[in-house]
């Protein structure tokens, strides 16, 4: 998928080394072909330290933080995860702020719509935080799932359990692509539902770790949040499996999805 002209994120990225050089982080190693593809900038040696060659790609927008392609991890057997089929951002819209509130920008709404042409917008907020919403920021053709979610160690409880099942339902649907999972910032509940997505997937445990580090080096507040990742290693630790991989598909399956579904879904997402 090209990335559209315009929306490098720059101011982003620079934001991103400034938090990288205090907070630290992993040892990742980054392609020069690939920085330039997805920053435009090849000299930036924390970008070259960022992500795999296969790392997702990173756009900004005035009002909306963290938007990634979630395509591009590779996965144990081979594969990798398409680009161009599953996004995740923060908050696409503020109405609980009163004046410190925001709406999209019709230019913000048409990159979603026009240039990563999302279809469904799961919106994992909580009712709080979509007081007087019917529908998708996104517009009237963009169908919205309203699917409050709870992160981390809540993925086992009874609303976590019923709120993915009707989120891996959703997608399970070819029509329902692209798609777009966001929650406030992008990094705790759409964090969670990435992270079993791509574990079902078949990504590894590194990189797993990796997704959630670029979410930290992005975001002001990344100090705070960062070990919270280990709520999920927890959870699903009551599951079967000798892997993160092998535990997220039994998790799956114990929402009553079968092998078949679980096909599926990768059939869906890996080329």
């Amino acid at each position: 998928m090209k990335h559209p002209r315009g929306f490098r994120p720059l101011a982003l990225v620079v934001f991103a080394a400034l938090v990288g050089g205090l907070v630290g982080g992993l040892a990742f190693g980054l392609e020069r072909r690939h920085v330039k593809r997805t920053f435009g900038i090849a000299n930036d040696s924390w970008l070259r330290q960022l992500a795999t060659d296969g790392a997702p790609s990173l756009y900004a927008l005035p009002e909306v933080a963290n938007i990634r392609d979630c395509g591009g991890w590779r996965t144990a057997d081979g594969r990798r995860v398409r680009f161009g089929r599953l996004f995740r951002s923060g908050e696409l819209n503020n109405v609980d702020a009163g004046p410190e509130g925001f709406t999209l920008a019709e230019s913000s709404r048409a990159f979603f719509t026009d240039t990563l042409g999302i279809r469904t917008d799961i919106d994992l907020r909580g009712d709080w935080e979509c007081v007087g919403m019917s529908g998708s920021p996104l517009g009237t053709n963009v169908v919205w799932r309203h699917t409050p979610y709870q992160a981390y160690a809540g993925l086992d409880t009874p609303d976590g359990r019923a709120a993915f099942s009707e989120i891996f339902r959703t997608l399970l649907n070819p029509c329902a692509y692209p798609a777009l999972i966001h929650c406030r910032a992008g990094r705790d509940r759409a964090g969670t539902v990435v992270f079993l997505l791509n574990a079902l997937l078949g990504v590894s445990e590194r990189d797993l770790r990796r997704d959630r580090e670029l979410s930290e080096r992005l975001l002001q507040n990344a100090f705070f949040k960062y070990r919270r990742i280990e709520g999920i290693f927890t959870a699903l630790a009551a599951y079967p499996g000798e892997t993160v991989n092998a535990r997220a598909e039994a998790f799956v399956r114990s929402l009553g999805f079968t092998d078949a579904d679980i096909t599926r879904f990768r059939s869906l997402l890996l080329e």
